[in-house]
């Protein structure tokens, strides 16, 4: 049986993401894109994806107040060092 009110809240939550959609990243819009396209037709709401959605949303909304260009800053990069893996004991 469908859960009409998840698949409600996820259709809400991606009009929302549908009207500032300029304003995410490639890998955001493609999981956007991906999610809009399996929720076109009513269906039971995989674990995790309402979450993502607002994750998704709250990105958008604190690269928008920290004035963060996702175009011209640079993305987050970690360098892992080179470390010598110790044997085990």
């Amino acid at each position: 049986m469908i859960d009409l009110a998840q698949y409600a809240e996820i259709k809400n939550l991606l009009d929302r993401i549908e009207a500032i959609e300029g304003g995410l990243t490639p890998n955001e819009k493609r999981r956007y894109l991906d999610m809009k396209g399996l929720y076109s037709e009513p269906c039971q709401v995989a674990f995790g994806d309402v979450r993502m959605l607002e994750v998704i949303l709250r990105n958008v909304e604190i690269r928008k107040h920290y004035a963060i260009d996702k175009d011209k800053d640079t993305e987050r990069t970690i360098s892992f060092g080179r470390a010598r893996r110790r044997a085990p004991r």
